[in-house]
């Protein structure tokens, strides 16, 4: 049976989609004016509910770019040591 898919694409590497609507249709179907409008309201929403999965990964993504990575416990003290301050009195 002919089915109609949208789905939101995640992150470019993984290939990964998430569907956020499915749906089952015959030619029948069309023959009804409620159902088509209908239809084309729920893939309207689907459409949006994609369309807002995929910006949250495009921030997601833009933002790990310029996360600051995590340091180990030992290489954070050793960060902390080397940017320290010594002053003597003279």
């Amino acid at each position: 049976m002919p089915q109609i898919i949208v789905t939101a694409h995640g992150h470019p590497e993984s290939h990964s989609r998430e569907v956020t609507f499915t749906e089952r249709v015959t030619a029948q179907d069309f023959e009804s004016k409620h159902f088509q409008a209908q239809l084309v309201e729920r893939i309207s929403w689907a459409v949006d509910d994609a369309q807002v999965l995929e910006q949250r990964a495009a921030v997601t993504e833009r933002d790990s770019e310029f996360a600051p990575s995590r340091a180990t416990p030992e290489e954070a003290d050793r960060q902390r040591r080397s940017a320290s301050v010594l002053t003597t009195a003279s």
